[in-house]
């Protein structure tokens, strides 16, 4: 199979799985605000901040990669590198068992996510695909 197929597939991941955490923590948000509106402590929590940069670097980095740019490669390696140790230490730390299976699942796709992203950018086919890709 061509590798430009599965750099088009992790970029459409990302800007997907991106776009799912945006809205995720946008309805959280109005959820957590409910009827009061007055309240901007939710929005410069350090957490929300974290993972709204966070998703932003995702999304950057997914239309990058579908946009065929250089800088992607190094970015790819430090996000997988991020999904990839973040997940285990938040099921180990924090994770949410009131809310079921979904959680799980959710955590055990991001590091499936992380592994791609990281075979993908890191053996030396995927390194030479690459830059056949981007150019």
């Amino acid at each position: 199979m061509n590798r430009g197929i599965h750099f088009k597939i992790l970029g459409s991941l990302w800007l997907v799985w991106g776009g799912m955490a945006t809205v995720n923590q946008v309805v959280g948000l109005w959820r957590t605000w409910g009827d009061s509106w007055s309240s901007a402590a939710d929005l410069i929590d350090p957490m929300t901040v974290y993972v709204f940069v966070l998703v932003g670097a995702f999304v950057l980095n997914g239309w990058g990669l579908l946009s065929r740019k250089r800088w992607t490669r190094p970015v790819t390696i430090a996000l997988s590198f991020l999904y990839l140790f973040t997940s285990p230490l938040i099921l180990l730390v924090n994770f949410p068992w009131q809310y079921g299976v979904l959680p799980l699942l959710t955590l055990v796709l991001v590091f499936i996510m992380g592994l791609y992203g990281l075979w993908l950018m890191l053996s030396k086919r995927g390194e030479e695909a690459f830059r056949l890709y981007v150019s």
